[in-house]
């Protein structure tokens, strides 16, 4: 116990000879300054002040101002990825709405949305009969039929077991190019073709 009375600790005896170097060369560089002209206390000064400058630049705003111009590049790539992700998120959520639905009988609103998203609305009317649908369509465009036809099997769990279209003609006999008419037999797709 006398010892620790008596005596220092290492790390006192470390910080006052820390605080004595700090004074020499405080006192130092206080002799020294007091020893130059005024120009040249300026001209320190000013050597000074764009070392500071300087260094303020390079440690604290150019990392910022280099980290704000990598962010700039980079985001038209998020963005764009942001958008690949909404596109996911969206046809993730229509397969779980298609799951939901998968014991769900379907409806004729349902048969009439899928025709609407198509754009065949106008040109198409729906009767059913037991679990079997007929579509028939008048001078609808060729494109958005065909695209309906590939699209109902997975947006509604039909599938086409007839399918019977012609050219559509004007009064005098000429084809119109890129329209048909005709019908369209749908069953669900777990059916083996048979009413119930």
């Amino acid at each position: 116990m006398s010892r620790r009375l008596s005596g220092s600790s290492p790390q006192t005896q470390a910080q006052r000879g820390l605080q004595a170097r700090y004074g020499e060369t405080r006192r130092a560089v206080a002799t020294r300054w007091q020893r130059l002209v005024p120009r040249e206390r300026r001209l320190v000064s000013l050597a000074a002040t764009l070392a500071g400058v300087a260094l303020t630049w390079q440690f604290l705003f150019l990392p910022a101002w280099r980290t704000t111009r990598a962010a700039a590049d980079t985001l038209p790539a998020l963005r764009a990825q942001a958008a690949q992700l909404d596109t996911v998120i969206a046809q993730a959520r229509a397969s779980n709405a298609r799951q939901a639905r998968a014991g769900a009988p379907i409806g004729e609103t349902d048969l009439a949305a899928s025709l609407t998203r198509a754009g065949l609305a106008t040109h198409a009317s729906v009767s059913r009969e037991a679990r079997h649908w007929q579509v028939t369509l008048r001078a609808a465009p060729i494109e958005p039929v065909l695209g309906w036809l590939r699209d109902v099997g997975t947006e509604l769990r039909l599938r086409p077991t007839r399918v019977d279209l012609s050219r559509v003609a004007d009064d005098a006999g000429a084809i119109l190019p890129g329209l048909v008419s005709g019908g369209v037999d749908l069953s669900a797709a777990g059916d083996d073709g048979g009413t119930p």
